[in-house]
């Protein structure tokens, strides 16, 4: 059987389904992906970008804006992105309040390990929060920061009772996000 014409059945096939698609689509409704160009559009300069990440948006915590704890896990970096796609960054603590929050919240939900904002990804032992935050509080867990194992990424677990701990950063884990 000549090439040409085993395609005409297919052919034949995948214009039955555009026809039956067509008709079952709600007037309105884009009918091609070009129709889809200038919500691309939009997606690039950032208007109306969303995570994907399934999350719970509430108040935040003291201060100005809003928390939004992602319960997917995902590596420190991919968290941050995420956080940076919403239009924040990951949670900077910079006080006893903030902490006792993130505590309070933050396991009130799920009794898990949460990324926060600090860490010492471009210099060993000079910690950094994501968003700029000047480090002038810490709640490190006893023997934390210990590096142990190219750990340079930093979460509040359950088991330390919210107290700081190095992690490596490739590890999965839910985070918060602190929107303006």
């Amino acid at each position: 059987m000549h090439r040409a014409e085993r395609r005409r059945p297919r052919r034949r096939r995948l214009l039955g389904l555009r026809r039956r698609l067509r008709r079952q689509r709600p007037r309105g409704a884009p009918g091609r992906a070009g129709d889809l160009r200038p919500r691309r559009r939009q997606l690039q300069r950032g208007v109306g970008r969303r995570s994907a990440v399934p999350a719970l948006r509430g108040e935040g915590p003291p201060g100005p804006g809003t928390a939004q704890l992602c319960f997917v896990a995902l590596p420190f970096a991919e968290a941050e992105a995420d956080c940076v796609v919403q239009g924040g960054h990951l949670l900077s603590i910079p006080s006893q309040e903030i902490q006792d929050w993130v505590v309070a919240e933050a396991f009130s939900i799920a009794n898990n390990d949460w990324w926060i904002g600090l860490n010492d990804v471009d210099a060993e032992d000079d910690f950094v929060w994501t968003d700029g935050t000047p480090l002038e509080f810490t709640a490190w867990n006893e023997g934390e920061p210990n590096n142990s194992g190219e750990e340079d990424c930093v979460n509040v677990p359950a088991w330390a009772g919210g107290l700081w701990n190095d992690l490596a950063c490739d590890a999965p884990r839910p985070y918060i996000c602190k929107i303006p």
